[in-house]
């Protein structure tokens, strides 16, 4: 089994703490969000119930370290965004590296991919998820008006529903590999489905 995140930078848990983590993460992609209970987590990470309290204070303070590395993930997806200077190879390139993170950690890509089910009994929470949705999609929406003011798209296009059609392109093959991981690389698949609407869009060099 994966850990919980192994390609993050400055990840602040003790190893304790990762694998209560984990173990929430598990039973949450396994059995649903309402069944991370204070027993279910204890049985899964192999601890008793009462030793969960000398790193977390209880099942809330562990969705609320859960959210908080949701933080973690979306500063290394801008992190990556910033590492190209094109608007089509900055949102290629942040997708690719932000999949590999992942793909590397299913039971984190199930915290990512479904953050709005993980944390909707938690009211502050879910206002922090929503904030970062915007974010990423500021984000790739950014990129594209780049690629616009670049030349890279054709004049015309409009980017902001081009950056919507992208990104859904490869957040639909990230859900559908985390369903089925038989399925192959989600990036290979998501980039299958956006290819199309790239050439379409772009402009001969």
């Amino acid at each position: 089994m994966s850990d919980l995140a192994p390609k993050l930078p400055d990840w602040p848990y003790t190893k304790a703490k990762t694998a209560l983590l984990r173990a929430a993460a598990l039973v949450m992609s396994e059995q649903g969000p309402r069944a991370a209970t204070l027993k279910n987590v204890a049985t899964r990470a192999g601890v008793t119930e009462p030793a969960i309290f000398r790193h977390f204070p209880g099942v809330n303070g562990i969705f609320a370290a859960l959210c908080d590395t949701l933080d973690l993930f979306h500063d290394r997806f801008d992190a990556l965004f910033a590492e190209k200077p094109s608007g089509l190879a900055r949102f290629e390139h942040g997708v690719r590296g932000s999949l590999d993170i992942l793909v590397a950690s299913p039971d984190y890509a199930y915290l990512v991919l479904h953050a709005e089910s993980v944390f909707r009994g938690y009211p502050e929470l879910m206002r922090r998820v929503a904030e970062r949705r915007e974010r990423v999609m500021g984000t790739i929406a950014a990129a594209f008006e780049e690629a616009l003011a670049s030349g890279e798209l054709k004049e015309g296009s409009e980017s902001a529903g081009v950056a919507l059609l992208a990104g859904g392109a490869f957040a639909f093959a990230a859900i559908r590999w985390l369903e089925r991981p038989e399925s192959g690389d989600p990036f290979a698949a998501g980039y299958a489905a956006w290819q199309p609407i790239r050439k379409l869009l772009t402009r001969k060099r």
